[in-house]
C-alpha cells in the first residue's frame, strides 16, 4: 500500500487486513481449489474486506489502540460513509457507460464520442455538482479508470460487495456482537459455494435483500 497520511491509509490496511482475516478462515473448507481466490467471486471476496473497514471502525481511536482523538475519527467514519454512498451512483455510472461503448461499437471507437457519452452519464448519475472551468476534467475521467479499458464488465460487483458489506453493518448498528459472528459465519462458509453458482447466488440474493428491501 501508498502511505498518503490520510485516513486512506487506515482503510487500505483494514481493507487488505479483511482479504487476510478471509483466507485464514476459508481454511476450514476441506478443499485446495475450494479455497484458492481465482475460485471466489468478487463480489462476495470483496464484502469481506469491505465489512472488515466498516466493522472496526468503532475502534480507530486511541483509546482502542487506534491512531485517532475522537473528533479525528468521528471526521474519518463521515468521509467513509459518504464515499460509500457517492461510489454506488459512480459504479451505475461506469457500468452504464461500458454497456453504451459495446451496445454501440462504431460511436465508441471515437474517443471525443465517449468523452461527451461520459459527460452526460456524469450529469445523469452524479447531479448537483457545478464543474464550470472544469468541464474537460469531468468528460475525461474515463480515461482514468482502468477496469473499463482492462477487464470489461468487472466493476459492478464492487457495488454488490458495498452492500453486502453495509448490510453486515446495519444489521449490528451499535451491537457490536450480532455483525462479527455474521463475519465469521461469512469468511469461513462461503467458499465451499463458490463452486456451486445456482446456490451462490440464491445465497448472494437472500443476503442483500433485507438492506435492499429497508432502503427502497
Amino acid at each position: 500500500m501508498s502511505n498518503t497520511g490520510t485516513p486512506l491509509d487506515v482503510d487500505t490496511i483494514l481493507h487488505e487486513g479483511g482479504h487476510a482475516f478471509h483466507a485464514f478462515e476459508a481454511t476450514v473448507v476441506p478443499y485446495f481449489h475450494e479455497r484458492a481466490e481465482n475460485y471466489v467471486p468478487a463480489e462476495f471476496a470483496e464484502v469481506a474486506s469491505m465489512a472488515m473497514e466498516l466493522l472496526a471502525s468503532p475502534y480507530i481511536t486511541k483509546e482502542h489502540g487506534g491512531f485517532y482523538t475522537e473528533g479525528e475519527a468521528a471526521r474519518a467514519r463521515f468521509e467513509h460513509l459518504e464515499g460509500i454512498v457517492t461510489f454506488w451512483p459512480y459504479m451505475a455510472l461506469v457500468d452504464a457507460f461500458q454497456h453504451w461503448i459495446y451496445e454501440n461499437p462504431k460511436i465508441s471507437s471515437d474517443p471525443v464520442q465517449c468523452d461527451e457519452k461520459w459527460g452526460e452519464l456524469w450529469d445523469r448519475f452524479l447531479p448537483g455538482v457545478d464543474y464550470s472551468g472544469l468541464e474537460d476534467a469531468k468528460k475525461t475521467y474515463w480515461h482514468r479508470q482502468g477496469h473499463i479499458h482492462t477487464a470489461p464488465f468487472y466493476y459492478i460487483e464492487y457495488g454488490l460487495a458495498q452492500l453486502g458489506a453495509v448490510h453486515l453493518f446495519v444489521e449490528g448498528f451499535g451491537i457490536q456482537s450480532p455483525p462479527h459472528r455474521d463475519y465469521l459465519n461469512y469468511t469461513e462458509k462461503h467458499f465451499g459455494n463458490a463452486n456451486n453458482p445456482n446456490r451462490w447466488c440464491l445465497e448472494c440474493f437472500a443476503f442483500i435483500r433485507p438492506i435492499h428491501t429497508r432502503f427502497s
